[in-house]
């Protein structure tokens, strides 16, 4: 038996095996008007807990379109209640298909957010968001941190996220 010699009280496994959430987010992380997202816990304590999120966005303004791929890992508290705080860090891939000439753009963000989240039912965040640009490419050709006037590329954004969790 590999657990008998486990102190008393402590926890067997660390990985929690379950809880998903599929959500809308307004804004937020993305940087888009709005995206599907889908998010996983992937490691949970006694605590607190990691989860994982990715997914598509769309944004349409002023004849410039785009689609996103947010990408992030998030830190959440209050694993015995419903309510939690959370921080985490994002990668988030922008094509700006609209533009003459194409844009791609990757950004690095933060999030901090409150997030209301019932064991099997609803999902509720809402979110700050500064991003900035980390690199970018126009008609292909790479514009690092380095080369480019990216101070003027942050951009603070409030996010509002609804959704599933099963």
């Amino acid at each position: 038996m590999p657990f008998a010699a486990m102190p008393q009280g402590e926890k067997e496994d660390k990985i929690y095996k379950g809880q998903s959430t599929v959500y809308y987010e307004f804004l937020g992380i993305s940087g888009s008007f709005f995206s599907l997202q889908y998010d996983r816990v992937i490691v949970k304590n006694t605590k607190s807990y990691i989860n994982a999120s990715g997914g598509v966005g769309y944004y349409f303004a002023e004849g410039k379109n785009s689609w996103s791929v947010p990408l992030s890992i998030n830190y959440s508290t209050g694993i015995k209640t419903n309510s939690h705080f959370e921080v985490g860090f994002a990668l988030t891939y922008v094509n700006q298909f609209s533009n003459e000439p194409e844009m791609e753009i990757l950004y690095g963000g933060v999030r901090l957010g409150y997030k209301f989240q019932a064991r099997d039912k609803m999902f509720f965040r809402i979110s700050v968001s500064p991003m900035g640009k980390i690199l970018e490419f126009e008609d292909h050709e790479p514009c690092t941190y380095l080369d480019c006037d990216f101070l003027n590329s942050f951009y603070f954004f409030g996010g509002l996220s609804i959704g599933y969790s099963f």
